[in-house]
């Protein structure tokens, strides 16, 4: 069982009193649970008994945590949404790379193989049926775009140049996990090009 599985089924009250909020991490970055909990996005609602049962834990402990089904979800993409904005940036900044790099690695920690991919991609599909996680989609996208634009910004001086490619480099991105061609299909300096093409400056353009 889990780290986090283990807390779920420890009892939650003592003497009536609530013990510390749940930490999602745990489940939600294991690339296995994330899966799992992802599937619970394309599901029809389901009763917080049958949660329990999927997650391997008493109904108490699910309900000594969360109200039902909706505050679960609530609770993983408040988690998901702080991952993969705020700890992107902060981790970037951090490791003090150039505007055009620092672009590149967001992109990498934000896409890579693991359960921000897993989470991301169920989540907008979860998002095309549920006006509120739609909502909450917009905010996460709108905060990476304004960040790839904060980047480029720094690397071309027209702020339209710098939106454009902003847009295009996103849009991109996004776009090769639902293609029909995998972008493995590609070759690897190919790919590179592509998004150095987005994010750097022609020879003839640079001051």
């Amino acid at each position: 069982m889990s780290h986090f599985l283990a807390h779920l089924t420890r009892d939650t009250y003592h003497s009536g009193v609530a013990v510390a909020p749940l930490d999602l991490a745990p489940l939600l970055r294991s690339q296995t649970q994330a899966r799992l909990l992802a599937r619970i996005f394309w599901d029809q609602p389901a009763s917080g008994r049958e949660l329990a049962r999927r997650l391997g834990v008493t109904k108490g402990g699910f309900y000594g945590y969360f109200a039902g089904r909706a505050d679960l979800l609530d609770a993983m993409l408040d988690h998901w949404e702080a991952a993969c904005t705020q700890e992107v940036a902060d981790r970037v900044t951090l490791e003090g790379l150039q505007p055009g790099a620092a672009a590149m690695r967001a992109a990498q920690l934000t896409w890579r193989p693991g359960w921000l991919l897993d989470v991301d991609l169920a989540v907008r599909d979860w998002a095309r049926r549920e006006p509120s996680v739609a909502a909450r989609l917009e905010r996460v996208d709108r905060y990476r775009v304004d960040f790839l634009r904060e980047q480029l910004g720094q690397v071309f001086t027209d702020p339209v140049e710098a939106e454009a490619r902003s847009l295009l480099a996103y849009a991109a991105t996004i776009g090769t996990h639902y293609a029909g061609l995998p972008l493995a299909a590609f070759p690897a300096e190919a790919r590179a090009r592509v998004f150095d093409i987005l994010i750097r400056q022609a020879p003839d353009e640079r001051p």
